[in-house]
């Protein structure tokens, strides 16, 4: 998987210097001199990161990045800057930046922490694919399914899903091993994992996950 870089900068020299350094580090390159072509990219692809200079014409960094909040971005960003003020650096950090360099940046220092934020947002994909895949499975879940495995994650035992259910403990087995086998887990943590990926409500007095593997 290619990784992006977005850099937001008016002198070229720092574009070129930038992109340069960037040489031979397996990046993809986006280079801008001003925030409105960025805007007007259709998508900024990931994993990746986006370096912005502050003081930009026509719209500046602070700015781009309310904007790119508001359209969705989830991408980390860095400032750089040889303009900021005590003000903009606590606006930028309220705002979600994720870091503040002040120019002139040494290189290393600067790609350091590139690769930091690039493999953290490389994590936030792969955790928002497989939040999908979860999503698919629960949706291939039966009524009675998805009510097993509601209360399994919750913490209850294979003897209280069956009374809660009304049905016998043997189709209670049934149904718990189908959740288990379309969610692909080996054990009730790891169905826990998947139903917190989800966003399923998981609140339980079990909290301990070898308590959740004895409860069964």
């Amino acid at each position: 998987m290619s990784r992006h870089l977005y850099v937001v900068d008016d002198d070229a020299e720092i574009r070129d210097a930038i992109a340069f350094a960037a040489a031979g580090r397996d990046f993809e390159v986006h280079l801008y001199e001003r925030a409105s072509a960025l805007l007007a990219e259709d998508t900024l692809d990931g994993p990746g990161c986006i370096v912005l200079d502050l003081k930009l014409p026509e719209i500046d960094g602070i700015v781009l990045q309310q904007k790119l909040t508001a359209n969705g971005n989830r991408l980390p960003i860095i400032f750089v800057s040889g303009h900021a003020t005590v003000e903009t650096t606590i606006q930028a950090f309220r705002q979600g930046v994720d870091d503040f360099l002040v120019k002139p940046v040494n290189c290393t220092q600067l790609f350091d922490r590139i690769d930091e934020l690039i493999d953290k947002d490389d994590e936030r994909l792969r955790n928002d694919e497989q939040a999908a895949e979860d999503r698919m499975r629960y949706d291939s879940l039966t009524n009675r399914e998805t009510q097993v495995m509601q209360l399994l994650i919750r913490g209850q035992s294979g003897k209280q899903i069956a009374a809660s259910l009304g049905i016998s403990y043997r189709t209670m087995e049934k149904f718990r091993a189908n959740v288990m086998h379309k969610f692909k887990a080996q054990s009730v943590a790891e169905l826990v994992h998947a139903a917190f990926r989800i966003g399923l409500d998981t609140e339980s007095e079990v909290t301990d996950e070898t308590e959740l593997d004895r409860v069964l």
